[in-house]
């Protein structure tokens, strides 16, 4: 039953189309899958024993605090790549204990949320374009009104005395 389990847990590791890393007690890269490596395009020498600080920033996010929470959930970090273009990527991760309670490994599964990022800027750009034109759209509407009025005005009130002419009648 274990040999069965450890195959089917090394094909789901594997098969997994995100990033994945397998940590130590102290953030150091003790195995990652293929997913890994194609979208970092790091190697194995890369990767091996290296600290996960040296690969990922977690701006203002506290990871060292994860032994104490057990788990964390979609933490915004930017992931480095070796051609040095930073991915910006959820991270979560989970501590795995053994039968003492000892940490046995740390499961870190990275989602590119990227181009989400890049759409959802985008988005807010063209909202920005579209009410500045529907601001612009009013004030015309506005200013095309108040013309409207003060030609009504005109022809229907003396324009020296302001007193309405025989058109008003």
């Amino acid at each position: 039953y274990t040999t069965l389990f450890r195959s089917v847990s090394k094909y789901i590791f594997e098969a997994v189309n995100e990033l994945m890393f397998i940590l130590d007690e102290n953030f150091l890269v003790k195995n990652w899958n293929q997913a890994t490596l194609n979208i970092t395009g790091y190697n194995y020498e890369d990767l091996n024993q290296i600290s996960l600080y040296l690969i990922i920033n977690f701006r203002d996010n506290n990871f060292n605090n994860l032994q104490q929470v057990k788990v964390a959930k979609n933490i915004e970090v930017d992931l480095h790549r070796v051609d040095k273009e930073d991915l910006v990527c959820e991270l979560s991760a989970t501590i795995m204990y053994d039968e003492y309670n000892d940490v046995l490994a740390i499961l870190t599964q990275l989602h590119d949320v990227s181009e989400r990022k890049k759409i959802a800027e985008i988005q807010k750009e063209s909202n920005l374009r579209l009410e500045e034109s529907n601001l612009k759209l009013k004030n015309k509407i506005i200013d095309g009104l108040r013309a409207q009025e003060q030609i009504h005005h005109f022809v229907y009130y003396d324009a020296l005395t302001g007193v309405s002419n025989r058109k008003k009648m």
